[in-house]
């Protein structure tokens, strides 16, 4: 397993292709249309770090059905969830 620090590590791991251009896509379209300078947000966040967790995170129904809880399962070998 090779470590994964940005989108072009994570693409080329996992054997991604154009998931940079994809996410550039979603991002421009539903988070920054609203930024007052949406190119140089863009290009900062897209080569932003990443960061990779051995957890994976459900809400749990509360007993008296009020809510939920955030529980977190930890995975205990190499492999990440």
């Amino acid at each position: 397993m090779h470590y994964i620090y940005d989108l072009r590590s994570l693409e080329a791991e996992y054997q991604l292709p154009g998931v940079r251009s994809l996410t550039m896509t979603y991002l421009a379209n539903n988070l920054y249309s609203a930024s007052n300078n949406p190119a140089f947000e863009l290009s900062h966040l897209i080569s932003a770090p990443l960061e990779a967790f051995n957890t994976l995170q459900f809400a749990v129904p509360t007993f008296n059905d009020d809510g939920d809880t955030i529980h977190h399962a930890r995975c205990t070998g190499l492999e990440l969830f």
